[in-house]
């Protein structure tokens, strides 16, 4: 999670790069952004899907229900706050001679919504892994990890020799990853169109950037097509 400190430095990268007419003005405040469409899904709205395999009695499927539905609704309120905050900024970098006091001020304020926002997620991540038994925490942990080889399948089938040849000491995960693109001007042409592909679909925190689902499409996606 970003510090304060850190947040508040990737918001004015993006606010100076629009005053200084290298980015427009609808680009500035980038950085941790909501995801636009079908978003801000409480985390831990999955599990409601694999209640049965988790083995979740009805009680404790209903409060976690009830749980996730309090969440989403101060989440909307945060992205609403910070959608808001954002719109100012713009506003303020629109004009012909932004005050930069009144800038630096707004991008403070961005900076903060969005690590509230990051503290909101995964506090309501922790307060659903509460409500599990280890057993069903562990069972919640292979779920993920066969989202996550569902999802990256392609990319390890297509990319396995560039694996073996360009980052043979790392594990597979984020920085295997990692390791390849900052490869990129030797990767194979068959494993480069497959993480083109996948960055396609997915954004850097895994959700597809059509329905916004976490971890990946299953099943069809009626959405976006993806499986």
């Amino acid at each position: 999670m970003m510090s304060t400190r850190a947040a508040v430095a990737v918001v004015a990268a993006g606010a100076l790069a629009a005053v200084l007419g290298f980015a427009s003005v609808g680009a500035a405040g980038s950085g941790p952004r909501e995801h636009r469409g079908k978003h801000h899904r409480p985390p831990g709205k999955f599990i409601e899907k694999h209640a049965e395999r988790l083995g979740l009695d009805p009680e404790t499927t209903g409060e976690i229900r009830a749980m996730l539905e309090q969440s989403y609704a101060e989440s909307e309120e945060i992205h609403a706050q910070l959608r808001e905050a954002r719109r100012s900024l713009h506003g303020l970098l629109a004009e012909t001679l932004p005050d930069r006091d009144q800038v630096m001020q707004q991008v403070e304020k961005i900076g903060e919504l969005e690590i509230k926002a990051e503290k909101h997620k995964l506090d309501t991540m922790l307060e659903v892994r509460a409500m599990l038994s280890e057993e069903q925490r562990a069972e919640l942990v292979e779920i993920r990890r066969e989202q996550r080889e569902r999802r990256f399948a392609p990319m390890h089938k297509a990319c396995a020799e560039d694996f073996e040849r360009l980052c043979p000491d790392i594990e597979p995960g984020r920085e295997l990853f990692r390791c390849l693109r900052q490869s990129s001007e030797e990767l194979s042409d068959t494993c480069r169109e497959a993480m083109h592909a996948k960055h396609s679909k997915y954004d850097k925190h895994g959700r597809c950037k059509q329905c916004g689902k976490e971890g990946g499409c299953e099943e069809g996606c009626e959405r976006c097509g993806h499986h």
